[in-house]
């Protein structure tokens, strides 16, 4: 008896959350810096959110992504890709009360990308900072797997070292990119 009664709770949790559901990712983002890494999303728990501007609830999540930056520096005298850690977390608003389909999001972002040369000598870092960077994607979950294009913009604060300057990069950039995982 105890088991039947085990199996209907994990059964009635597993469909009361099975609307919102996590997921892990891999994740490449077309950029500058261009990354590669994992990417983690945790759902809000509790009621879902009412838009001014939707008349049903909607799902919330939260995010934390971590990644290989690779960044191409071409000024004279350095003509180096260089490569460090993104690590970036934020928040996802969905447009229905699952976490699927339309969404955009914010997230904080840093990074710091050291250069070196081809005698491992070092040239210097790029490092940079955002409290804005706005993207939006569609999220499609199908038997436990997700896909996810994206695409949105980031504006950076920057700070360079060494022969690395911020004259030759934007403070804008546009990125966008896909992610495909699982979900939990």
């Amino acid at each position: 008896m105890k088991h039947i009664l085990l199996l209907v709770a994990l059964i009635l949790a597993q469909s009361a959350f099975a609307q919102r559901e996590g997921a892990l990712t891999a994740y490449l983002s077309v950029d500058q810096p261009s990354t590669i890494g994992v990417s983690v999303e945790f759902p809000e728990n509790g009621k879902l959110r009412r838009l001014p501007f939707i008349k049903e609830e909607c799902a919330r999540s939260y995010l934390f992504n971590l990644g290989l930056g690779f960044m191409g520096y071409d000024n004279v005298p350095v003509d180096e890709v260089g490569k460090g850690v993104v690590i970036e977390a934020g928040i996802r608003q969905y447009f229905t009360g699952e976490t699927q389909g339309l969404y955009v999001s914010n997230y904080l972002s840093f990074a710091n990308i050291e250069f070196e040369n081809d005698e491992d000598e070092w040239l210097g870092k790029y490092t940079y900072f955002s409290f804005f960077s706005p993207e939006t994607g569609y999220k499609i979950s199908f038997d436990g797997i997700c896909v996810e294009p994206f695409a949105g913009v980031m504006w950076r604060l920057e700070s360079p070292a060494g022969i690395i300057d911020n004259h030759r990069i934007d403070e804008w950039a546009p990125r966008f990119g896909l992610r495909i995982g699982i979900t939990f």
